[in-house]
C-alpha cells in the first residue's frame, strides 16, 4: 500500500506540535531531506515511516495521510475524482 501526506494537514499538525522539518527529522531519526521529501510527496513513505512521523507530531495517521490505491496512477485517480 502506498501513502501520501496531505500537505495542509501535515503542516497544521507540525504547527500544532510546534515542530518544523528539522525537529521532526531528529525525533524520527531521519534526515531533514528525507522527512521533507515524504511530507511534500516526492517519495512514497513506508507505513513505519508514516507512523513514526505521526507519533512525533502526536497525531493519528488517518488524519494527515491519504492512502493511495494500489496500482492506480495519481493522475487517473485525480481525473476519476473530478468526474464524481
Amino acid at each position: 500500500m502506498q501513502y501520501k501526506f496531505i500537505p495542509a494537514k501535515i503542516g497544521a499538525a507540525m504547527v500544532d506540535a510546534g515542530m518544523d522539518i528539522p525537529d521532526v527529522a531528529r525525533a524520527v531519526d531521519m534526515t531533514a531531506a528525507g522527512v521533507s521529501a515524504a511530507i511534500h510527496g516526492k517519495t512514497s513513505p513506508k507505513a513505519a515511516t508514516v507512523k513514526k512521523i505521526c507519533d512525533a507530531l502526536g497525531v493519528v495517521p488517518s488524519t494527515v495521510v491519504e492512502i493511495l490505491e494500489e496500482g492506480t496512477p495519481r493522475r487517473a485517480r485525480k481525473r476519476k475524482q473530478e468526474k464524481e
